[in-house]
């Protein structure tokens, strides 16, 4: 009994500091919303902090899952243009210029599927059915972001809901967090 608690409060406590270090090591935005239970919620968020003037930026992540040979696969979205404002994503190969219309892949997808920068992934959306997406770079293990990255563009092609998993935000300048 009392082995079983004491693992339990040990397993518990590295949870929780392996999950401190991601964060801290991958979000360089001042804050982050999200709902309370992780479920998504309308982009008007994302806008209406934008408008503020205390905020630099405001830009969401979106969380969908399309087919990749049939089963199912999970990839977020991000606007490339400031996502290394409120992100560390650690790119092997590409630059997140070259996202749109693309997509990323995880360095271990890459290796495991034999893929490489300017090949084709087949991929099938909701809303669009089959596509193929070329492949513009190749990024580091990121909890935050999964196996697959497109840009938000790409995403309103293909998804019929528009809503966002988090909003990551930072201040304007001269405004402290």
């Amino acid at each position: 009994g009392l082995a079983l608690v004491t693992f339990a409060a040990v397993a518990a406590a590295s949870l929780k500091a392996t999950t401190a270090a991601v964060v801290d090591d991958t979000i360089r935005a001042d804050f982050t919303f999200t709902s309370s239970q992780f479920i998504p919620f309308s982009h008007a968020v994302a806008r209406r902090l934008e408008s503020r003037a205390e905020v630099g930026i405001a830009t969401p992540v979106r969380y969908a899952f399309f087919r990749r040979s049939g089963q199912p696969k999970g990839l977020s979205a991000l606007d490339p243009a400031v996502a290394a404002h409120v992100l560390d994503i650690d790119l092997i190969e590409g630059t997140l210029d070259d996202l749109d219309g693309g997509v990323m892949i995880r360095e271990d997808v890459a290796r495991s599927d034999d893929l490489d920068v300017g090949d084709t992934l087949a991929a099938e959306f909701e809303k669009t059915g089959k596509q193929k997406l070329e492949i513009a770079g190749i990024y580091e293990d990121n909890l935050l972001l999964g196996d697959y990255m497109i840009s938000l563009d790409t995403y309103d092609q293909h998804y019929v809901e528009k809503l966002d998993g988090i909003v990551y935000v930072t201040t304007a300048p001269g405004v402290s967090a």
